[in-house]
């Protein structure tokens, strides 16, 4: 080989090695400018339990109204069976249509694009505990299946995170989505419905929400991230987000008889995201120690109630004398989630008259999205165990979350790529 092709081919070789060089460093700046990273959506059910200073002081509450105690009747009668609930991260009005169904119905324009909207402004996700937790009370007792004394249980909760690496850094990342902390009520009243009728209530101790990363418009569904609309209190109004809560048990009474699955209560919290009520960060967030007498205290509505977790009938204290004593109960607790929003008019409208300037992008949007594949939209439960004086259920969305990075806020949207419920749940 010549020196003048050995140097033609020595000054070609770096050449191009430049040019890699110069797309990767240019690769690098835009992942940091432009930022498009995957995420997991993960959630964990919790069912809190009193530590020791917490349980006196409830014994000692109990123990001052021993009077008013009236729950020593059977309420087996009451009780309603209850099926087994499926798992899903489906929405289920979205799921009737699908997205392949609303591309299609392009031809009535701004009619379909509200109905299409209106689909996507619900999320339903449903958080089974899947195992019944053995102790509701920490010791049996010789007065009664529904006696409260030395109640382990003290509330239950729920919280969601996106788990995925920064987009800076590459650095493990989990913004927080929504966090509920709700715990048994414990004052005068919530006493005297124990004692009197063998209930109890719940009050919520904190909730945090962050609007810009919420599930909503609907992305329960695979789908472009380029092609969706992320949430804005300008076009969407009216946001809530509601917890259905349902508790079963399983016993054995007296008569040898045994129950199981029994539904023995169920609560409603529904909660108002007011953008007047937002702070500095934009996110919601209510403190029962801080906020009961504020304006986001009326932004909360709890409806519904349980009865006590029934002791079942253990026979002897000590297998010699003949001394009725009921054990420590067990029990399952069950959430289904939602978030919720509606169009805002005003925004879409201008003297009456709806602007095709403002929805018909949308509409552009929606009808070339892509049809979406159902048959793997379960949650994989990837683990379940006791810390922190809790029982945690932890459960991961198959489904991968694109994150967007957007004046230093993470907003969120779905993408088209999805694992199934038998693949790799993440790390």
């Amino acid at each position: 080989m010549n020196k003048s092709n050995y140097m033609k081919r020595l000054f070609t070789f770096l050449f191009v090695i430049c040019c890699v060089c110069s797309l990767s460093a240019k690769g690098r700046s835009d992942a940091r400018d432009g930022s498009v990273v995957e995420g997991r959506r993960k959630y964990a059910l919790t069912i809190q339990e009193n530590d020791e200073e917490n349980l006196k002081e409830f014994n000692r509450s109990i123990s001052n109204n021993l009077n008013n105690r009236a729950f020593l009747a059977t309420i087996v009668s009451s009780y309603r069976a209850a099926s087994h609930s499926q798992l899903t991260s489906l929405s289920e009005r979205m799921l009737a249509a699908g997205i392949k169904a609303l591309a299609e119905a392009a031809r009535n324009k701004r009619p379909d694009w509200e109905k299409a909207v209106n689909k996507e402004s619900t999320f339903v996700l449903e958080l089974p505990s899947q195992r019944e937790i053995l102790d509701f009370y920490r010791e049996r007792s010789v007065i009664g299946p529904l006696d409260p004394s030395n109640m382990l249980f003290s509330g239950f909760g729920c919280k969601q995170v996106i788990e995925c690496e920064h987009v800076d850094d590459g650095k493990p990342h989990k913004p927080l989505v929504f966090d509920l902390k709700c715990k048994i009520r414990t004052d005068s009243v919530g006493i005297a419905r124990m004692l009197n009728h063998g209930k109890f209530e719940i009050e919520v101790d904190y909730f945090y929400f962050d609007p810009g990363i919420c599930n909503l418009p609907n992305d329960s569904l695979s789908m472009n991230s380029d092609k969706r609309i992320g949430f804005s209190f300008e076009k969407r109004k009216d946001l809530k987000f509601k917890a259905q809560i349902k508790i079963t048990s399983s016993w054995m009474n007296q008569a040898m008889m045994v129950f199981n699955d029994v539904e023995i209560g169920t609560f409603d919290v529904t909660i108002d995201i007011d953008p007047q009520l937002l702070n500095e960060n934009g996110t919601f967030e209510y403190r029962a120690e801080r906020d009961k007498s504020t304006d986001k205290a009326k932004k909360i509505q709890i409806t519904g109630d349980s009865f006590l977790v029934p002791r079942s009938y253990v026979g002897t204290t000590d297998m010699q004398n003949s001394v009725d004593s009921w054990g420590t109960g067990q029990y399952k607790i069950d959430m289904k989630l939602s978030q919720t929003c509606k169009i805002n008019e005003a925004y879409y409208t201008e003297n009456k008259k709806w602007q095709r300037s403002k929805w018909r992008p949308e509409w552009d949007l929606i009808r070339k999205r892509k049809s979406a594949k159902f048959g793997q939209q379960l949650l994989s439960i990837i683990g379940f165990g006791y810390t922190n004086g809790a029982w945690v259920t932890t459960l991961m969305d198959p489904m991968k979350t694109t994150l967007v990075q957007y004046e230093n806020k993470w907003i969120n949207g779905a993408s088209s790529s999805m694992q199934t419920s038998t693949g790799k749940s993440g790390k």
